[in-house]
C-alpha cells in the first residue's frame, strides 16, 4: 500500500511539473509578445504548441502566434493559423477575433476585393462586436478607394454613430469629409476638416490639414490649396507625406498657368514617379520647350507602366497635332477612342467608355480633349461628315456630363472647326445630346416597355424569358464589330453556348460533321466601319474554337483549329502568338475533361461508365447547340435512368429541362428543375436550376414564389454566376410585397459587386428611382449618372433618362431637363414615357425662356 501512495504522489508531482512548464512556456512566449519581440514570442509560442498541442491554452497560443507573424508580416502564415481557430466557433473569442483578422489582412494589404466578403460576414455575424469599429472603416475605405462614395458616406457615419470614442472615429471623420468634398458638400468637409486641423492629436492633424489641400485640389480650389498645403509644410516640415505636398502643389501651378513653377517644384521632387515627369512634359509644352518635352516623352515611353498608355498617346497626338500631321493624329486616336461612325445616318459614337484598358481612363477633361484633336483632324483631313458627327458627339457628351470646363472644350473645338472652311460652325445645326450606348442603336429596346403573359408589366425585366440571357438579341442597327464584342462578354460570363451561336452566325461558319469533318471559316476581314479586321477577326475565331472545347464537342474544336491554322500567316507574329495560345487552351480543356476509365469494374453491365456519361453529355451539349433537340431527350432519359452519379443525372436533367423550355414544354421542363432542386441539392446544376425556377415564376407574375427561390440561391451560393439577378428580383419583390425594407440592401450589394452583370443597370435605375421617392436629389442624380456613364441596357434607358429630366427640374435646370425629356422620344421611340416626356420638354423649354 505505502508503494501505492509512493507512485502516486510521484505521479501527481510529474503532473504538476508539466503544468508549471506549459504555463511557464506560455508566459515566457507572451512576455516577449507583450515586449515587441515578435520572432521570439513565435519561436515560443511554436514550441509550446509542438508540446502540448491539446493544452487549454492551445486556442490562445495559437491566436497570439498568428498575431506574432502579422506583426512580422509574415502574411499568408498568420492567415493559416487565424483559420485554424475559426473552427471553435464564434462563441469562443479567439475564433471572433480570428475572423476579425481574416478581414484585416487583406485590407492591409490593398486586396480589397478579398477583404469586402470577409469584412462583410463579420459585421453580418458579430454586428455588436467591438471590432465593428475596425470593419466599418476598412469598408468605408474601400468604398473611397472605389469611388463609391454613397457606400463610403454610409460606412464612415455608422463608424461615427457607434463608436464615438472609438479608435477609428477620427479617421472615420476624416473619410466622411474626403466623401462630402468628392460629393460637392463642400461646406460639411470644410467644417470637419478645419475641426482635425486644430486635433490634439498630432497625427490626426497632420494627415487631415494634407487631405484638405487634396480636397481642396480636387474642387479645382488651386490657390486655397496651395495655401493650405504651404501652411502644411511649415507646420510639419519633415513629414513623410512633404513630396506628395509638392506633387499637388506643382499640379495646382500647373492648373493656373504657372508652368515655370510647376517645374521648379517637379525638379526638387528627388524620386519623381511617372505622373510627376508626365506634369513635366506638359510644363515644358506650356512653357513652348517643345523639343524637350518631346525627347522627355519618348524616354517616358520607354519605361512607362501600362496604366499610363492613354495619358502618353494624348500627349503624342498633341505634338502631332502641331505638326499639323492629321492622318497621324488619327492614326493615333482612333485604337484609343474607338469610333463608330454609321455613314448612312452620319452619326458617331466613341466607345472610349466601354473599351477594355492596360490602365487607367482618361480623365473627363483629357478624354475631351482627345476627342476634340480627333475632330479638328478630321476636318482638316478633309472628311467633313466625319468631324461634324464627332462634333455632334462631343456637344451631346459634355452637355450630359456637364460642368464649365468640359464646356469650355466644346466651345473652343467649335471656333476652330468654323476657321476651317470645310466644316460649318455649327455642325449639323444642332447639338445630339450624347448616345451613351456603344453599339450606336438606340432603337433596342427588347423586353423594355411590354407586357408580359398574365399581364404582368416588364417594366424591371432586362430579359422576357428564363433562356434569353442565353440568347443575346441585336437591333437592326447593330454591326458585326457589335456582335463581336457581345460575344467577348458572353464568353468572359463563362456563357460558352452564347458565345458559339453569336460566333458561328458571324463567322458564317461551315462544318461536315458526317463525312470529311472539314471546317469553314466563311467570313472575310475589312476594314469597313462596323466590320472585323484582321486582328478582331482572329481573335474571333480562337473565341469560337474555345467555346466549342468548353461545350464538350472537341472534334468541331480541333477542325476550327486546323481551319484557322490554315488562314494565319507564317509571317505575322501576333497571328502565330495568338495560334499558339488557342491550341494551348484547347489542350488545357481537353485534360480537364477527358475521360477516365474505373480502375475498378465493379459496375453492374445495365450502368453506364463515367467515361460513356460524360461522352454522351457532351455529344448532347453539342446537339443542344445546333438546335437538333429530338436528338437529345431520348439520350439524357437513358442517360439517367442508367447512372449511378448525382452530377451527371442533375446536368442530364438540366439539359432537358432547356430543351423542354426551348420546344415550349413548360410542365417538363417543371418537372426536371424540381428533380434536380429536390433530389440532387448539393450539385452545380442545382444552382442554375434555381435561378431557372425563379426566372419562371417572377415572369409569370408570382413574385412571392420566385422569391423562394432567388433566397435560396442567395443563402446557398452568394457567389453563383446569377447572383446579380437574385438580388435584383428579391428587392423588387420585396418592394411589392413588403414595403421594401431590405430592397436597399440587396440592390446596393448589385451596385457595389456586381458592375458586369446583366442586372446592375436595373439595380442602379432603381436605387435612384427609390431615393427620388425619398426626395434624396442629390443620392437619385449620383445613380442616374453611373447609369449613363455605364454601357446601358435600353430596357431602362428612357426612365433613366426621364428621371434625369426630373430630377434636372428639381434643380431647376431647365435646359438640361429638355434636352433630357428629347432624348426619351428620340433613343426610345416607342417608350410608354414618350407623351408625358414631350409634354415635360416642352414646359422645361418654355421655362428655359422665360429665365432667359
Amino acid at each position: 500500500m505505502n508503494r501505492f501512495f509512493a507512485f502516486l504522489l510521484t505521479f501527481l508531482l510529474a503532473a504538476t511539473a508539466v503544468a508549471d512548464d506549459a504555463q511557464n512556456r506560455f508566459n515566457t512566449a507572451k512576455q516577449a509578445f507583450d515586449a515587441g519581440q515578435y520572432a521570439q514570442a513565435q519561436a515560443g509560442f511554436e514550441g509550446f504548441l509542438v508540446a502540448y498541442p491539446s493544452h487549454t491554452l492551445s486556442p490562445e497560443a495559437t491566436f497570439y502566434l498568428a498575431e506574432s507573424y502579422l506583426k512580422l508580416q509574415r502574411f499568408d502564415q498568420a492567415a493559416a493559423q487565424y483559420a485554424k481557430l475559426i473552427g471553435l466557433g464564434l462563441d469562443h473569442p479567439c475564433a471572433r477575433a480570428a475572423l476579425f483578422r481574416t478581414g484585416e489582412i487583406p485590407y492591409l494589404q490593398g486586396q480589397y476585393a478579398l477583404a469586402r466578403p470577409r469584412l462583410e460576414e463579420f459585421i453580418e455575424k458579430l454586428q455588436f462586436d467591438a471590432n465593428n469599429q475596425f470593419t466599418l472603416y476598412y469598408m468605408g475605405d474601400i468604398a473611397l478607394h472605389e469611388n463609391v462614395l454613397l457606400e463610403a458616406e454610409f460606412y464612415f457615419l455608422e463608424c461615427t454613430r457607434l463608436f464615438p470614442q472609438g479608435e477609428r472615429f477620427a479617421d472615420s471623420r476624416l473619410g466622411l469629409a474626403t466623401v462630402w468634398n468628392r460629393l460637392g458638400k463642400t461646406l460639411e468637409a470644410d467644417q470637419i476638416f478645419q475641426q482635425l486641423t486644430n486635433s490634439p492629436n498630432a497625427a490626426i492633424a497632420e494627415m487631415a490639414t494634407f487631405q484638405w489641400g487634396v480636397a481642396q485640389y480636387e474642387r479645382a480650389a488651386y490657390q486655397q490649396a496651395m495655401s493650405t498645403l504651404a501652411n502644411f509644410q511649415t507646420r510639419w516640415p519633415r513629414s513623410t507625406l512633404i513630396p506628395e505636398t509638392q506633387r499637388v502643389l506643382a499640379r495646382c501651378k500647373g492648373e493656373l498657368g504657372d508652368f515655370a513653377g510647376a517645374l521648379v517644384i517637379i525638379d526638387q521632387i528627388q524620386q519623381p514617379t511617372t505622373e510627376d515627369l508626365l506634369l513635366k512634359v506638359k510644363s515644358l509644352y506650356g512653357l513652348k520647350r517643345t523639343a524637350e518635352a518631346k525627347n522627355l516623352l519618348t524616354s517616358i515611353e520607354r519605361n512607362a507602366e501600362p496604366a499610363y498608355r492613354d495619358e502618353i498617346t494624348l500627349l503624342n497626338a498633341i505634338f502631332l497635332f502641331d505638326e499639323k500631321n492629321w492622318k497621324s493624329v488619327i492614326s493615333l486616336l482612333e485604337p484609343m477612342l474607338a469610333p463608330q461612325y454609321n455613314e448612312a445616318t452620319q452619326h458617331l459614337v466613341f466607345n472610349y467608355s466601354v473599351m477594355p484598358s492596360a490602365g487607367r481612363k482618361l480623365s473627363e477633361e483629357s478624354y475631351l480633349k482627345a476627342c476634340s484633336l480627333l475632330t479638328l483632324s478630321y476636318a482638316n483631313n478633309g472628311n467633313t461628315a466625319k468631324a461634324t458627327a464627332a462634333m455632334n458627339e462631343m456637344s451631346g457628351y459634355a452637355s450630359f456630363v456637364g460642368g464649365a470646363r468640359l464646356q469650355t472644350i466644346v466651345s473652343e473645338t467649335s471656333s476652330q472647326l468654323s476657321l476651317i472652311a470645310k466644316v460649318p460652325s455649327t455642325p449639323g445645326g444642332t447639338v445630339r445630346p450624347f448616345n451613351p450606348n456603344p453599339s450606336g442603336n438606340p432603337f433596342d429596346t427588347t423586353g423594355g416597355t411590354g407586357t408580359r403573359s398574365g399581364g404582368s408589366s416588364s417594366y424591371r425585366n432586362p430579359d422576357r424569358n428564363p433562356s434569353s440571357a442565353s440568347n443575346p438579341r441585336f437591333g437592326p442597327d447593330a454591326t458585326e464589330l457589335d456582335k463581336f464584342r457581345e460575344a467577348t462578354n458572353q464568353y468572359d460570363r463563362k456563357n460558352w453556348s452564347s458565345t458559339a451561336q453569336i460566333l458561328d452566325s458571324l463567322l458564317n461558319t461551315q462544318y461536315d460533321s458526317w463525312g470529311t469533318k472539314q471546317f469553314t471559316f466563311r467570313y472575310t476581314a475589312s476594314t469597313a466601319t462596323g466590320s472585323l479586321d484582321e486582328t478582331s477577326f482572329f481573335r474571333a475565331c480562337s473565341l469560337l474554337i474555345l467555346s466549342y472545347a468548353r461545350l464538350g464537342d472537341m472534334d468541331r474544336a480541333n477542325a476550327a483549329t486546323a481551319a484557322m491554322e490554315r488562314m494565319v500567316r507564317s509571317s505575322d507574329l501576333s497571328q502565330q502568338t495568338l495560334l499558339s495560345q488557342t491550341k494551348s487552351q484547347l489542350t488545357e480543356i481537353a485534360n480537364s475533361t477527358s475521360p477516365t476509365t474505373p480502375t475498378t469494374p465493379t459496375t453492374p453491365t445495365n450502368l453506364l461508365t463515367e467515361a460513356e456519361q460524360k461522352k454522351i453529355l457532351q455529344e448532347c451539349n453539342s446537339q443542344y447547340l445546333r438546335k437538333r433537340f429530338d436528338q437529345i431527350d431520348e439520350k439524357l432519359r437513358d442517360l439517367m435512368s442508367r447512372s449511378d452519379i448525382p452530377s451527371y443525372k442533375a446536368e442530364a436533367a438540366l439539359l432537358r429541362a432547356r430543351v423542354a423550355l426551348e420546344r415550349n414544354k413548360e410542365r417538363e421542363m417543371l418537372e426536371m428543375l424540381n428533380l434536380i432542386v429536390d433530389e440532387y441539392p448539393e450539385t452545380d446544376p442545382c444552382r442554375d436550376a434555381l435561378w431557372l425556377l425563379g426566372r419562371f415564376y417572377e415572369a409569370g407574375g408570382d413574385s412571392p414564389r420566385s422569391a423562394e427561390y432567388f433566397q435560396r440561391l442567395v443563402n446557398e451560393s452568394p457567389n453563383d454566376k446569377n447572383i446579380d439577378g437574385a438580388l435584383y428580383f428579391l428587392a423588387w419583390d420585396d418592394i411589392e410585397n413588403n414595403g421594401g425594407r431590405k430592397a436597399t440592401t440587396w440592390l446596393t450589394r448589385v451596385y457595389r459587386n456586381h458592375q458586369s452583370g446583366t442586372y446592375w443597370s436595373h439595380a442602379t435605375w432603381t436605387l435612384a428611382w427609390l431615393a427620388y421617392k425619398k426626395k434624396d436629389y442629390t443620392q437619385a442624380e449620383l445613380y442616374v449618372q453611373k447609369v449613363l456613364q455605364h454601357p446601358p441596357d435600353y430596357a431602362i434607358l428612357d426612365r433613366v433618362l426621364y428621371l434625369k429630366g426630373e430630377l434636372s427640374l428639381q434643380r431647376k435646370d431647365y435646359d438640361t431637363a429638355a434636352v433630357a425629356f428629347r432624348e426619351v422620344s428620340r433613343l426610345v421611340p416607342d417608350s410608354p414615357l414618350r407623351d408625358n416626356a414631350d409634354r415635360n420638354a416642352q414646359v422645361a423649354a418654355k421655362a428655359t425662356v422665360s429665365v432667359h
